[in-house]
């Protein structure tokens, strides 16, 4: 092997609102790509797949894309939300003779179940720009590698960020130009594992930050992201950033947002605030994590010495979105101690611009330590969710997070239905389960006409469907003119439940329902006719919706009003066909992609 074809990969945070995953850029593949140009490297070649397909491809359509392109080596970036799909990516093109590595944060010799599987051919902790290009070499020269590598050194960014900013093209997709000024924090709180290897911070040069946001600005953007642990650990470095940056605006005449993460107690003047603004902040991120004072010391973190709302408040004057975070399922914090804080916010106006994270233990932390030297309980695997506490266990976690979206108007279980005749699937016959085995994207829906199959056969599907893609987000609905077995809903709905993704992991806390999953649920479509004790019996134990079919419409006994009382009451709704002409309209009404079918 005298030259590698290298082809990268990081796979999003799933996200359904939009196209496209705004802002999941693969920088790490132009870093890559400008440091082999930087050394004037020969025998590395690299290639990425288009956004559209990393962003909305489910595995095995990846893994085609991937084959297709005959590369030697892939990298995958291993982060909570997508190391199980890397993996089961990984396994696949292992069985095409293409070697694997990952890095990323979820790389730890910590997480022992990742290394002793062999799920890659190699492992990088840390940073490991310049490890890669040499694990590359040794692979060509045929050198004896270790599977797993550590780098205990810090990379100086500066050496290739510029050449970064010249050639990635990532923004095309979503006019977001992430960009990186500093690696390192000064700060050691005990939740994040950032420092655990780092003992200097690197800032980027400021001639050299000149250049590559003259770079940038030159291009066809809307948002740049200031890639830093803390933007404004250093205020003097923070105000000459700043100002650098509104001196661009001024002589381009462009007005390009920015967003970055903060330190909020850091902030401690006004005219700070201005600045940001006049720079182009639209939107700035802080943690606040815990209004309690003994769980704040928990996180190495000694006072809060500032007021959160009072400082939210002020950006908001400002014309900047504050976007507060807090953590739930720390030590020492309490039920009634966290909903009395939920409550401040939502008395205040802020619950809005508020995040609540279901806690992760991560490894490398002080806070894993803290967490095994207490016995308190938290997921082995990703997302090493926090379950037990002193002060806190499941059930109350996910009281609170009930509290929070059905008291609180604060939705956590999104609706994604934003279906259309590319992505819904008519099944009325066996033939019709091959749109589903073969349609490459993650997010999509079939309607089921049940009274065309035998139950098994349906079952025997779905169970293995739904076990070889566990990644989908998937709708189905269920439609029969007869009463459905509730032994074959109980059947069918197990496989949704058990096929559980990193989404359904993450927001465990929120589901409160233990009998579904968010990214994978059935809907039971019922005559809005149908009998009361009928209803009842569906919807005590599944999602259950109604559908008005032209008999049903056409019905003497028809009344529009039981779908609005049903909606009110049970949070059901009543879907019509694409060709309905009725004019019905209602907040309770959706529409299905497709025409009646007989």
């Amino acid at each position: 092997m005298s030259k590698v074809k290298l082809l990268l990969l990081n796979l999003p945070i799933p996200d359904f609102i939009k196209n496209f995953q705004r802002g999941n850029s693969q920088i790490y593949s132009f870093y890559i790509e400008s440091i082999i140009l930087n050394l004037n490297i020969d025998n590395i070649e690299t290639v990425r797949l288009p956004r559209k397909i990393v962003e909305t491809y489910n595995n095995n359509a990846i893994v085609k894309e991937i084959v297709n392109l005959k590369p030697d080596i892939v990298g995958f970036s291993s982060y909570l939300w997508n190391i199980d799909r890397n993996i089961n990516i990984s396994l696949k093109l292992k069985e095409f003779g293409i070697v694997t590595v990952t890095g990323g944060p979820e790389i730890s010799i910590q997480n022992e179940y990742l290394i002793k599987n062999r799920y890659f051919d190699y492992y990088i902790e840390n940073e490991g720009e310049y490890l890669l290009i040499d694990l590359i070499n040794k692979i060509i020269n045929k050198k004896h590698i270790n599977n797993f590598i550590s780098n205990n050194s810090n990379i100086d960014f500066n050496d290739f960020i510029f050449k970064y900013t010249q050639i990635s093209d990532d923004y095309k997709t979503d006019r977001l130009f992430y960009l990186e000024i500093e690696r390192g924090c000064p700060f050691k709180c005990n939740y994040c594992a950032y420092n655990k290897f780092r003992n200097k911070i690197t800032s980027i040069d400021f001639e050299i930050f000149k250049n590559c946001i003259t770079e940038v600005y030159k291009k066809n953007i809307e948002e740049i992201y200031l890639l830093a642990p803390t933007l404004n650990r250093d205020k003097k470095r923070f105000v000459r950033i700043l100002e650098d940056i509104i001196n661009l605006r001024k002589k381009t005449g462009k007005k390009i947002k920015l967003f970055g993460e903060i330190r909020a107690e850091l902030i401690n003047n006004d005219e700070d605030i201005k600045l940001m603004k006049n720079a182009g902040f639209t939107d700035i991120e802080f943690g606040l994590q815990t209004f309690n004072i003994k769980s704040y010391k928990k996180l190495n973190r000694t006072q809060i010495n500032f007021n959160p709302i009072e400082f939210s408040k002020k950006l908001l004057d400002n014309g900047i979105t504050p976007l507060i975070d807090f953590m739930i399922g720390l030590p020492h914090d309490s039920y009634s101690g966290i909903i009395e804080a939920i409550d401040l916010i939502d008395r205040n106006g802020l619950l809005e611009y508020s995040n609540f994270y279901h806690l992760h233990i991560l490894a490398n932390t002080e806070l894993r330590s803290i967490f095994n030297k207490c016995h308190y309980v938290y997921g082995r695997k990703s997302p090493y969710l926090s379950y037990k506490v002193d002060t806190l266990d499941f059930s109350d976690i996910a009281k609170i997070y009930y509290y929070i979206e059905n008291k609180k108007n604060y939705s956590f279980n999104m609706d994604f239905f934003d279906y259309n005749e590319d992505n819904f699937f008519v099944i009325k016959r066996d033939s019709d389960f091959s749109l589903l085995k073969n349609y490459p994207y993650y997010n999509f829906a079939s309607f089921l006409m049940v009274d065309n199959f035998s139950d098994s056969s349906i079952v025997d599907f779905f169970r293995s469907f739904l076990n070889d893609n566990k990644e989908i987000f998937f709708k189905l609905f269920l439609y029969s003119k007869k009463e459905i077995d509730l032994n074959f809903l109980n059947a069918l709905n197990d496989f949704f439940i058990n096929n559980r993704n990193y989404y359904d992991l993450y927001r465990e806390g929120l589901n409160y329902s233990g009998d579904r999953v968010f990214s994978k649920n059935m809907h039971i479509l019922l005559s809005i006719n149908i009998d009361k004790k009928v209803f009842d019996k569906y919807n005590d134990k599944f999602l259950v919706d109604f559908i008005l079919s032209p008999e049903d419409l056409n019905s003497k006994s028809f009344d529009i009003g039981l779908a609005d009382r049903y909606y009110n009451e049970y949070g059901v709704y009543t879907y019509l066909f694409k060709d309905d002409n009725t004019g019905i309209e209602g907040e309770y009404i959706r529409r299905l992609p497709f025409n009646f079918i007989i």
